[in-house]
């Protein structure tokens, strides 16, 4: 049975799309660890802020105060950067929508241990040096609030990383997806395009006295072999 020139065209045009398709899904697994990256990379900004926090001195309060505020309003801003960056993570948002819900949860309770712990940090330096025993009661509030706030930081990171490593699982089988179709289209392609190479140079030599035998593959060069032979030569329109 002869192959169609057209079918074969089509196939590897639909194998190709295929493949692009596939190519964009591993690049969105790859601009998917790159948000994870900066996710981390926000969330150990908000460490250091916690802890800039913590080492704020005492001993000029106008300026720590004002050092305070400012950090304070930082360390909240920084979830709405968390939140803004994930919504181009389409990757967890279609194919991990299980932990794409973790990560909001996980947003929701950060946002609310930072305005705890600012609360008691703004009540440990505004109330500072009225009494002493009070100092020591603020300051222990300030402490527990600031070790909850970093462990949640942690439990973040580690999600992250969690999800991470479960994108890299569907990445590593995408890729191979990926590259036994390109394998599959380099070499079964490349057979069915010699073969429509032969079949052409084939009617090329046609008429030609040193044609060589040649067995015909393809419907459309068999049509066209046999509307050539039909078709008189000048020599016999002559006689």
């Amino acid at each position: 049975m002869k192959q169609s020139i057209g079918n074969i065209f089509k196939n590897l045009s639909n194998y190709l799309l295929i493949i692009l398709l596939l190519s964009i899904f591993a690049i969105s697994f790859i601009a998917s660890d790159g948000l994870s990256f900066q996710k981390v990379k926000i969330l150990n900004a908000q460490e250091k802020l916690v802890n800039d926090i913590m080492d704020l001195e005492t001993i000029d309060l106008k300026t720590t105060m004002i050092s305070f505020n400012a950090q304070s309003v930082e360390l909240i801003n920084k979830v709405s950067d968390l939140k803004d960056i994930n919504q181009y993570d389409y990757i967890n948002k279609f194919l991990l929508p299980k932990n794409a819900k973790e990560y909001e949860y996980d947003m929701a309770v950060l946002k609310n241990k930072i305005k705890i712990f600012n609360n008691k940090s703004n009540r440990f330096f505004s109330e500072y040096g009225k009494n002493s025993k009070k100092n020591s009661l603020n300051r222990k509030k300030m402490l527990d609030n600031y070790i909850a706030l970093l462990n949640e930081i942690d439990l973040i990171k580690l999600h992250i990383q969690t999800n991470t490593m479960a994108k890299y699982y569907y990445f590593q089988k995408l890729a191979i997806i990926i590259f036994v179709l390109i394998i599959f289209v380099a070499l079964w392609y490349r057979k069915k395009l010699n073969i429509i190479y032969e079949d052409i140079l084939f009617l090329y030599n046609m008429n030609r006295i040193t044609q060589k035998e040649h067995k015909i593959i393809t419907d459309e060069v068999g049509t066209i072999s046999l509307q050539m032979k039909r078709k008189p030569t000048s020599n016999n329109e002559k006689v």
